[in-house]
């Protein structure tokens, strides 16, 4: 599944203020930096968990019209904006909403298409069909206490680990890096 986050969310699910709380910190001399970790836990939970804290916007591709129904890899699905595609002459086009029917109670949300429904041509490239929809919960209250609680303490970590440390590794054994832990996430999986 290749999808992108098209527009992120206008919050954080931890504000700073809940952060220092957290930490026992009284000085705003690092709030900076504090909301780069905000940032970063919540990119991290996300992809751990496959689930969108706050209310983003998300274009989901797909290389070619789905046998049965679409499913939705980031949950929990608000609402389909569109379905697009590429035609057999390449250009883009707006599959009607007549055509389906959306889903946002189950989890994975899904889209199922209307059982008279005929699939338009499309281009033979890749990534020919897209959904673009809006997932996540709509406040910070809404977003699971499990979710926030991991999230503090990954910022814990950050916070009193600002350098590269060995985890789980003594003398020569194989160590993994800090800064390559944060990066794994977002590293592409080459042959």
């Amino acid at each position: 599944m290749t999808w992108e986050v098209t527009t992120q969310p206008t919050a954080e699910p931890l504000s700073v203020d809940e952060v220092k709380t957290f930490l026992n910190l009284t000085s705003n001399e690092d709030n900076g930096m504090l909301e780069i970790f905000i940032k970063a836990a919540r990119e991290w939970a996300e992809k751990v968990t496959g689930r969108a804290l706050l209310s983003q916007t998300i274009k989901q591709y797909f290389d070619e019209w789905p046998t049965g129904q679409f499913t939705l890899g980031i949950s929990p699905a608000t609402s389909v904006t569109s379905i697009q595609y590429k035609d057999s002459a390449g250009a883009t086009q707006t599959w009607s909403a007549a055509n389906y029917t959306v889903d946002t109670v189950s989890i994975p949300a899904r889209i199922v298409p209307t059982d008279a429904v005929d699939y338009p041509e499309l281009a033979e490239v890749p990534n020919a069909v897209w959904v673009t929809y809006v997932a996540g919960y709509s406040t910070t209250a809404g977003v699971p206490a499990d979710a926030k609680a991991a999230m503090l303490q990954k910022i814990a970590f950050l916070y009193e680990n600002r350098e590269d440390i060995p985890i789980n590794g003594v003398g020569g054994s194989y160590r993994v890096r800090s800064a390559d832990a944060l990066l794994f996430n977002n590293r592409l999986n080459l042959l």
